[in-house]
């Protein structure tokens, strides 16, 4: 069952922060473990969107539970999904891609959110055929290549959402449910095998980008917000 009453999802746009000297002072923010990962990433754009997300996870999180940042201690499930423990619930779903990241957050919502680079390099009639159900595959195949290019995009973003929503991640399977095009314009919603309902719907984000929320309140006020980096020095 999904939880019937009015609930708050907010949608936190974070854009990377590029400047070197900030991205030095939020790293010095992070647990010793995401200080690690973070040095071991070799590419300085990936490096820095994910010193910056996950900055901006902790601020946030610490703001909802009134206490300091540092002291958000984020596990992870065996799903490879994070969560925090503590008194009050609070469920979020952190996304990250390019120069940009999503953090959906929520009191009484269980959560899922994508976002993905439009790569146009990418040869997405061979992805949705491999991952996609037949019916994805027949309806984006019929597509001229820049409505394919959108489209696949906007779909992976679709189903990811939801495979996060319920847990699974892609270990849940791509092609374990099938969405029409018609899916990706309005709300929808999807019944799993326990008969959970969740809904999916599109997220409006920068050009490059497509995004996508799924969460398990029917009647859901979404709330947007922008996240800015902390002041220093």
């Amino acid at each position: 069952m999904s939880c019937a009453h009015h609930s708050t999802v907010e949608i936190w746009h974070i854009p990377t922060i590029p400047d070197t000297s900030i991205i030095d002072h939020l790293k010095s923010m992070l647990s010793a473990d995401e200080q690690l990962r973070a040095q071991q990433m070799r590419i300085a754009a990936q490096r820095n969107t994910y010193i910056t997300s996950h900055v901006a996870v902790r601020e946030i999180i610490a703001k909802h539970l009134d206490i300091p940042a540092h002291a958000v201690e984020l596990l992870i499930d065996e799903h490879g999904k994070p969560y925090i423990q503590g008194s009050k619930p609070l469920f979020f779903n952190l996304s990250h891609t390019g120069q940009y990241a999503l953090l959906g957050l929520s009191r009484h919502c269980a959560i899922g959110i994508d976002i993905e680079t439009i790569d146009q390099q990418r040869n997405c009639l061979a992805i949705a055929k491999r991952f996609f159900s037949t019916n994805e595959y027949d309806w984006l195949r019929r597509k001229n290549p820049e409505a394919l290019m959108t489209r696949f995009h906007q779909l992976w973003c679709h189903k990811e959402a939801y495979l996060k929503a319920k847990g699974t991640g892609l270990r849940g399977g791509l092609s374990s449910f099938t969405l029409s095009e018609k899916d990706l314009f309005d709300t929808i919603n999807i019944n799993d095998d326990d008969n959970h309902a969740w809904y999916l719907s599109s997220i409006d984000v920068p050009s490059l980008y497509q995004a996508a929320l799924a969460v398990d309140c029917s009647n859901s006020r979404i709330d947007i917000r922008y996240w800015q980096a902390p002041e220093h020095g």
